[in-house]
């Protein structure tokens, strides 16, 4: 009875051993496959060096891709720049050039005003010149003749630079202020030749009045002539 007993609880006991081996197996299976997982999951986050690094390469992305504007934004300053010279230099050489031709044509016109003036005097002087020799006093109005030949001379010198002074004045740093001085010479040569015209006109109105002087004398000496002959002669 008792080895029956011993038999029949023989193989429950290695059943019970074998369970408590596969249980503990798998216990260790399971861990040991927990244990991976988490190892490999731990192997799997990044670490703070993997973190710093990732950052320092979009910070050096980022900087790159704002150098890269900040060159590109500079290349279209630089073009404008240069596209707006090149306009401003062309506004200049115009600018230039415009006033070149009011500088001429002002200085051609005071040249055939004084032209005009001289050709009136020399048909003046031929004119006192035939009074002279009718015994017309004609003083007053040679000398006031003398004044406008003079001054018209004045004002021929005063123009003789004026072609360098607007090229000067057009090509210098400041245009503005080294205009004055062709402004200066303009003025002057004008004030020149309007007082040159202004004793061409007193000429002309002394000699009118020589003229009438000299007829007057005429006039006078032929009436004591025919007064004299008249006169009978006393006894």
């Amino acid at each position: 009875m008792h080895k029956k007993l011993i038999f029949s609880i023989t193989p429950l006991l290695l059943l019970l051993t074998l369970s408590f081996s596969l249980f503990i197996f798998s216990a260790g299976a399971q861990e040991t496959a927990t244990n991976t997982s988490e190892e490999a999951s731990d192997s799997d986050r990044p670490t703070l060096e993997d973190r710093s690094s990732a950052l320092e390469e979009r910070q050096q992305e980022r900087s790159e891709l704002i150098d890269g504007r900040q060159e590109v934004r500079t290349e279209r300053v630089e073009e404008r720049a240069e596209l707006r010279d090149e306009r401003q230099t062309v506004l200049t050489k115009m600018r230039q050039q415009r006033v070149l031709n009011l500088s001429a044509n002002i200085s051609n016109r005071m040249e055939a005003a004084i032209d005009r003036l001289f050709n009136i005097i020399e048909r003046l002087e031929e004119r006192i010149s035939k009074l002279n020799t009718a015994g017309v006093n004609t003083d007053a109005a040679s000398a006031k003749l003398r004044e406008a030949a003079q001054l018209l001379a004045s004002a021929r010198a005063t123009l003789g630079n004026i072609d360098t002074l607007v090229i000067e004045a057009t090509t210098a740093p400041e245009p503005k202020t080294a205009w004055q001085a062709v402004r200066a010479v303009y003025q002057q040569a004008g004030t020149e030749i309007r007082a040159s015209h202004l004793a061409l006109r007193e000429t002309i109105s002394l000699l009118k009045q020589a003229i009438a002087n000299g007829s007057n004398q005429t006039s006078d000496s032929s009436d004591t002539e025919e007064s004299a002959s008249t006169t009978p002669a006393s006894e």
